[in-house]
């Protein structure tokens, strides 16, 4: 039968042979080996097993086969973590940057990368290590001195190893033991006081024992396995620097359980631990001290199932590594001590006599030696197999995850990189365009800014003219009631003031405001639309809302009627018409008054700047400051001096000019006629001597009747009508003193307006331009930027495809090629 038919068929045995409680050894099932030939036989059966592997292992052995794939996928793994390193390091600086890589798939690597230390830690062992974990006095020293075939480790009753003792085989004669970090070389008995909890020169928990012993006298160290023993697992909580430090690189681990217990969920945790930083460990457990089943035989087999159904579900469905089928052939029921009790005796020579052992001796032997064959088979036949595919299908993940990572990002690079490209290409065309843009529409708005001041003041120029030409029309409309006594008179005048200001302005605003402010508003809009319209579209609206916001412009004229009629006196005496005083005024000019005046006839008066009425110095002023650039305010802007040049000046000043007598007083008056009284008098007689008194009585009665006539219809009406004229011809010099400074003001209030909208749509379009060369600055960075990007991600790239070729090379050289081995 071969090795892994016998295997199978043990495996089969040991889970399903039935005992029967009798106290014969016969009946028993094992009662056929109670010769001692035969008894020898069944011990001889693990020596039978290995004696065509006394010396080093052929050529063609399993083993070195599996020294070489270690040695292949060590190189291998070698350069996968220095390429994962690599690549994780290059993802996580790009991810950063323009470059969008899903985060989440870099930490995946990330932690792939740790796995692939642990598997590296794992493969560059020259050795095949198994590790023995378990609770205290769950006999662990005792199953490996089993194996030795000999009292090696110490044992015993209580806590008896206090430190990992790490047994491996050597070429010389005799064992020897070193400490961790030693060379020097101890008896092997001396382990006993380096490890034994109670001896006083104990090692710490986390200390290492190394325990060199003959290869020739176990077959599993002359195939280079390496078998550790352990402290128990509930000596301390922290076990992860167990783990950290001897589990990483550890082959198979090996559960040492008490059988007169369950499984306990300390032993559970601890290799829950182990799973999560190694991939499938291979864990054998060892229900040892099965011998105590045999104080209960009725309750053996239901106790034995108990102990089988958790064993396996713990290694199949918890740790999840192995199926139900593989899981059977790690499960074993011995009793350690009896092995090496027995082997001990086989040593010596002595027979061995299975009456001295507790009922299911021989069953318990029987499963120790299948668990210590299929130890062999595990190590060399199914090693590679069931190590290195895994690592290798996982070594094959990664570096296609990676490669297919870096294929994604060496396509984005270059997708982005001709993107970016093209709009470094498209914004250099903008800005350029905008530039030349922005100076053409700058100069012509400008422009445009200018003439419109001008439009406006030539506008407000002809409005106050055709204004003055209405004055008696508006101030005629005034309605008032007249006042009949002096207070009346000052309220009346106030409000005529306020009446015919208010109706001047909005005739003026009529007439002159509305065109300019729809002038206004149409040049605005003209420019937010043209200048706002080469603004980025996506910050177009928020930046030209406070703009549409502005409330509308108006234009604003003050003329402060009240202040400037102040100096205004109305007379409302009664004048005959064809008085004394008016006739004097009507036939005398002053230029006749003067050349009277001459002749001694009439005392001269002469033209004095103060005889000017204040109309004509105010024009006489104005025309004074048109000529020097300058007014009573102060110096003026450019462009009020320029409106100022162009307007004409009023005709107040032409009756200044012509030197006509209108305000002829009394005085005077009695001057001249003192003066010609013989003159008089020699006409009057003259004049009767030629018509008759009847004709003189006749015209003195019809000009006593016209003097009677107009005293009569001088009424109030008569006498508003000559207030309201009165009123006109003061404030008709006073409203022409204001048209330039009106003017002015109202081109100053229009240039004001649009320059303030004008030059925010510039500075906009500052910024603009400024946000376009940084634009292109920073596109210039990221062009540079993802060039580099492009070319590490298709070296690393090229890398993933080398590694995933020597991958497949490795799986079709030793893991396929294995499976066809074994399917033939």
């Amino acid at each position: 039968m071969s090795n892994s038919g016998a295997g199978k068929m043990s495996g089969f045995l040991h889970r399903s042979a039935s005992h029967a409680n009798t106290d014969n050894a016969r009946e028993r099932g094992d009662a056929v080996f109670d010769t001692p030939t035969k008894m020898d036989n069944l011990i001889r059966i693990q020596e039978e097993h290995i004696a065509g592997a006394k010396g080093s292992p052929g050529a063609g052995s399993p083993l070195r086969i599996f020294s070489q794939a270690k040695k292949k996928i060590n190189e291998i793994f070698a350069e996968l973590d220095s390429q994962v390193k690599e690549s994780t390091s290059f993802l996580q600086r790009i991810s950063s940057g323009i470059i969008p890589v899903d985060l989440n798939l870099v930490e995946d690597v990330q932690k792939r990368h740790g796995k692939i230390r642990g598997i590296s830690e794992m493969v560059k062992r020259d050795h095949m290590k198994v590790v023995f974990f378990g609770r205290t006095s769950n006999g662990k020293s005792t199953v490996i001195n089993a194996m030795l075939r000999d009292r090696i480790l110490p044992s015993g009753i209580g806590h008896t190893t206090n430190c990992f003792i790490q047994v491996e085989g050597t070429d010389d004669v005799e064992g020897y033991a070193m400490k961790e970090g030693s060379t020097e070389r101890y008896g092997i008995k001396s382990v006993t006081s380096l490890s034994h909890a109670l001896s006083g020169e104990h090692l710490s928990e986390e200390s290492l024992v190394r325990l060199a012993w003959p290869k020739s006298k176990c077959f599993l160290l002359r195939e280079d396995v390496v078998l550790v023993d352990s402290p128990g697992i509930d000596v301390t909580p922290d076990t992860d620097t167990w783990i950290d430090k001897y589990c990483l690189d550890a082959d198979v681990f090996v559960l040492v359980a008490n059988a007169e217990s369950t499984l306990m969920q300390a032993e559970k945790n601890f290799f829950h631990k182990v799973a999560s930083k190694l991939s499938k460990p291979n864990v054998f457990i060892l229900n040892n001290r099965w011998d105590a089943s045999a104080n209960e035989p009725e309750y053996m087999e239901e106790v034995r199932q108990q102990h089988l159904a958790r064993n396996l579900e713990f290694l199949n469905k918890e740790l999840a590594g192995i199926s139900r089928e593989q899981a059977l052939e790690r499960v074993y029921f011995v009793s350690a001590k009896e092995v090496l009790l027995t082997y001990q005796k086989r040593e010596k020579g002595e027979p061995v006599n299975p009456g001295m052992f507790p009922e299911g001796y021989l069953m318990r032997m029987q499963d120790f030696e299948t668990f210590e064959r299929k130890f062999q088979e595990t190590l060399s036949e199914s090693a590679v197999r069931t190590k290195f595919e895994h690592h290798t299908t996982q070594g094959k993940e990664i570096v296609k995850g990676m490669r297919s990572l870096l294929e994604t990002v060496f396509d984005t690079a270059s997708t982005l990189r001709n993107t970016q490209g093209d709009e470094k290409r498209r914004q250099e065309s903008v800005l350029q365009m905008k530039s030349t843009h922005y100076q053409s529409l700058k100069n012509e708005y400008k422009e445009k800014v200018d003439g419109l001041c001008r439009k406006a003041a030539e506008e407000i120029v002809r409005g106050f003219k055709e204004e003055l030409a209405k004055l008696p029309t508006t101030v005629e409309s005034y309605g008032k009631t007249w006042p009949t006594t002096p207070d009346q008179m000052e309220m009346y005048k106030q409000g005529l003031y306020i009446a015919f200001e208010n109706t001047f302005l909005r005739n003026f605003e009529a007439r002159c405001a509305v065109p300019i402010n729809n002038a206004v508003d149409v040049l605005q809009q003209e420019m937010l639309n043209r200048l706002g319209g080469l603004l980025p579209e996506q910050v177009r609206d928020v930046k030209l809302a406070p703009l549409h916001r502005r409330p509308r412009f108006a234009l604003k004229t003050h003329l402060s009627i009240p202040q400037h009629c102040v100096g205004f006196q109305e007379d409302l005496t009664f004048h005959f018409s064809l008085g004394f005083q008016r006739l004097g005024r009507l036939i005398l000019s002053r230029s006749e008054m003067r050349r009277l005046g001459t002749f001694g006839l009439i005392p001269s008066f002469p033209m004095t700047r103060s005889d000017q009425p204040p109309t004509s110095r105010v024009v006489l002023q104005t025309q004074q400051s048109v000529v020097s650039g300058k007014s009573g305010e102060g110096d003026m802007v450019d462009v009020r001096s320029t409106y100022q040049s162009s307007m004409p000046i009023s005709s107040g000043g032409s009756e200044v000019a012509t030197g006509t007598v209108q305000n002829l007083d009394a005085v005077e008056l009695a001057a001249i006629l003192s003066k010609c009284g013989i003159g008089t008098g020699a006409v009057a007689f003259l004049v009767w001597r030629s018509i008759g008194w009847r004709v003189l009585a006749g015209a003195a009665a019809g000009y006593a009747f016209l003097y009677g006539a107009e005293r009569l219809a001088w009424h109030f009406r008569t006498r508003r009508r000559v207030f309201k004229n009165q009123f006109v011809q003061y404030v008709r010099p006073q409203l022409a003193s204001l048209i330039h400074p009106t003017a002015t003001g109202g081109a100053h209030q229009v240039q004001d307006e649009l320059n303030l909208v004008y030059g925010e749509l510039m500075r906009m379009a500052d910024e603009s331009t400024t946000e376009l060369s940084e634009r292109i600055a920073t596109l210039q960075n990221e062009l540079k930027a993802l060039d580099e990007v492009t070319n590490q991600s298709r070296s690393m790239k090229t890398k993933s495809v080398w590694l995933e070729a020597q991958l497949q090379s490795f799986w079709d050289q030793y893991i396929a090629s294995k499976g066809d081995e074994e399917v033939r």
